[in-house]
């Protein structure tokens, strides 16, 4: 056949260019517009470039690759082009919506945003928050979690934004601390600094106890961001950092927000930070009075509040530093209660108080009463407290109806319930309760489910019953089986086991029981062993050396074995002393408080006690009386008995209103006490006003004759 012809054979316009590269015919121009010849195309183009590399047919092939890089790339365009029109209009209809309360109208016109910029993260999580606002909590989630994925390039406000929330005091979405720091690392990846994610990882460092790591996110920031210097102190305060770095960042902050309240007196957050700066340097009174003078200025809730923290601080730091803080611990908790009544933390400080003996009027509680009464729902643990708190007032029907409900259902709220009931004078109903309890414990014990964590409460049953040596025998059990108990049980057990050894000694002591001349020495070391009840045990061992019993002179054994191992002298010296003042062996006295004294400066106690001995008697050493009592009430502010002892010496210097001062002053808390009215009779002698003084000395009559 011939050449022309096999060409025209295949019946069709289309020109055949699958023949060998030089025999082929181009394509002419409107050839282009034919889609069924793009294949053919790309083909000539690759063909003629890696076989025949003829240039001539390569340039030709141009447009076609052109044609095709082009239209790919305007198809990506056109997919992702501004409709800014369209998304105007879709915007302004969201806002309508919103405003107008469609809410249906709204998450139809945001997932219509969502599908046009599906690239634009915004609308995504525009649409979530309207999805949790309108209710819709699993929706929102899949698309938060699709914006604060694990990937780097998710969505950061989203990752802000549910920390934030997370850390908030109501979370939308609670989110576990481990959640939370890993979102915070993920928006440091993208932020390395961002100051948000470092302060709130900081926070979660601090909790965690990884104290230097939490160091180094506020390090970082410092520098550009001065208000972050009061954490960064707070931290390196508990790193113990040398005192010049902390002074430092001290100096920092109270800079930066000492020159912000300048500016703006009336900026209560500047104001707290000032104060809180005050309080890191040691200088509480000066944190009083930068809130004090805010207060003046705007009689603000913040700033009640904070003055009401500083004064439930500065009470828990007194009260660690002695017992004798209590009363001057109790005022400040009861101005801090009036100042923000719903901080229920200071409720429970006024319960701890009240434990260890400071006393509270129903009316300087009620204010945080009401407060926690008024809460809705009441959680276990705040109904717990309301209930203590009742019986800190004398609400004791109160106390044991709150209590009551809880307590079926858990053990350790039916032993609050006995404490409450013994409290209350209700004795056969606390017995009939604890009876109840014991039996439990009694069938678990039988039944082989015995733990220690059950046998600690029966024998704080037993002890709040007063059955002590049942209670001695349930713990001797828990030693002797040898149950491995954790670091709270053993303090526990400890306190329980000293309790009731001294107990027992009491006892028997008062009834003149004993079996032997050792057995109540044998109780008082087994409770000193214990070291949960050291000073309970000194007191009777030195209080039995010193009487006319005659166990006194094996006491008195007891006690110089006791000094002979060095460990409590100070605290011997001091009870010897002690007893030695009250029966104003003056002599004596001076000697063992000195004693006392040598070995410890820090002792409040001992220093009072030293400035009586050194004042009362003859050759008495006023100025070196007055220097003790000073030091004294630096560690116990305001101390009504120290405020006394000074007033004494005052007396002696015959600066009589020096001492009518510290009498006035602490005369609330001893108006029953017949030394501290004897003193103002004779201030008011003295000070020439028989009036006064005729009526101080008819209370004083009343007082001895009680």
């Amino acid at each position: 056949m011939p050449e022309e012809e096999s060409s025209n054979s295949l019946g069709t316009g289309t020109p055949y260019f699958l023949d060998f590269s030089e025999d082929r015919k181009q394509p002419g121009f409107f050839d282009l517009a034919r889609p069924q010849n793009v294949f053919l195309w790309g083909y000539s183009f690759l063909e003629s470039w890696f076989l025949s590399r003829n240039y001539r047919l390569l340039w030709v092939s141009l447009p076609v690759l052109a044609i095709g890089i082009g239209g790919g790339a305007f198809l990506l365009w056109l997919r992702g082009a501004p409709r800014d029109d369209v998304v105007k209009q879709y915007e302004a209809a969201v806002a309508t919506s919103i405003q107008e309360g469609d809410t249906e109208k709204s998450s139809l016109y945001l997932e219509s945003l969502v599908r046009l910029r599906p690239g634009d993260n915004r609308y995504r999580f525009q649409l979530a928050l309207h999805l949790l606002d309108v209710g819709q909590v699993s929706r929102a989630v899949a698309h938060l979690e699709a914006l604060t994925s694990d990937e780097v390039n998710a969505y950061i406000h989203a990752r802000l934004w549910l920390i934030s929330q997370a850390t908030s005091e109501q979370p939308v979405l609670p989110m576990s601390a481990h959640q939370i720091e890993a979102q915070a690392m993920l928006v440091l990846k993208e932020e390395a600094r961002n100051v948000s994610a470092k302060r709130v990882l900081a926070a979660l460092l601090v909790n965690k106890g990884q104290f230097k790591a939490a160091e180094e996110h506020l390090l970082d920031l410092v520098d550009d961001y001065p208000e972050f210097s009061i954490p960064l102190v707070r931290l390196q305060k508990q790193l113990k950092r040398s005192g010049s770095q902390i002074d430092n960042y001290l100096s920092l902050a109270s800079s930066f927000f000492g020159d912000r309240l300048m500016q703006n007196p009336a900026d209560f957050q500047s104001r707290i930070s000032v104060a809180e700066t005050f309080v890191l340097k040691d200088q509480p009174a000066d944190a009083e009075r930068v809130l004090k003078e805010g207060l003046a200025v705007e009689n603000g809730q913040e700033l009640r509040s904070a003055l009401a923290q500083l004064y439930g601080n500065l009470a828990l730091t007194r009260i660690r530093g002695s017992l004798w803080n209590k009363d001057s611990c109790a005022k400040l908790i009861v101005e801090a209660i009036r100042l923000n009544p719903t901080n229920f933390g200071l409720l429970q400080q006024a319960v701890a108080l009240d434990a260890v003996g400071a006393s509270f009027s129903p009316d300087e509680l009620l204010p945080a009463i009401d407060a926690l009464r008024a809460v809705d729902p009441l959680s276990v643990e705040l109904r717990v407290l309301l209930s203590q708190s009742l019986s800190c007032v004398g609400e004791s029907d109160e106390a044991i109806w709150q209590i009551e409900s809880l307590a079926s259902a858990d053990r350790r709220l039916r032993i609050l319930q006995v404490r409450l009931l013994k409290s209350a004078g209700r004795n056969i109903a606390a017995r009939e309760v604890a009876d109840k309890v014991l039996a439990e414990v009694q069938q678990e014990q039988a039944s082989d489910q015995g733990k220690a964590e059950t046998l600690l409460e029966d024998a704080e049953l037993l002890v709040l019953t007063s059955r002590f040596p049942a209670a001695m025998h349930v713990l001797e059990n828990i030693r002797d089986e040898k149950f491995v108990l954790s670091d709270q049980e053993q303090s526990r057990w400890d306190s329980q086991y000293g309790r009731v050894c001294v107990a027992l000694y009491d006892r028997k002591l008062a009834a003149d029981n004993f079996r032997n001349s050792a057995e109540p020495f044998k109780l008082l070391n087994a409770a000193l062993l214990t070291n949960a009840v050291s000073t309970h045990v000194l007191e009777r061992y030195v209080s039995l050396s010193c009487s006319e019993n005659s166990l006194a002179d094996a006491a008195n054994q007891e006690v110089n074995r006791l000094l002979a191992v060095g460990t409590v002298n100070s605290e011997i010296y001091n009870l010897i002393g002690s007893i030695a003042l009250q029966a104003n062996d003056v002599t004596k006295a001076r000697r063992y408080l000195k004693r006392a004294y040598g070995l410890t400066r820090t002792n409040p106690i001992v220093l009072n006690n030293l400035a009586l001995a050194l004042v009362r008697g003859n050759g008495g050493d006023t100025e070196r009386a007055l220097q003790l009592t000073d030091d004294a009430l630096t560690m116990l502010p305001d101390n009504a008995e120290v405020l006394s002892t000074r007033a004494e010496v005052y007396i002696a210097m015959e600066r009589w209103e020096d001492a009518r001062r510290d009498l006035e002053v602490s005369l609330p808390e001893r108006l029953k006490n017949k030394n501290h009215r004897e003193l103002l009779v004779k201030v008011c002698v003295a000070l020439e006003e028989p009036d006064l003084a005729a009526e101080h000395r008819r209370i004083l009559q009343q007082l001895q004759g009680q």
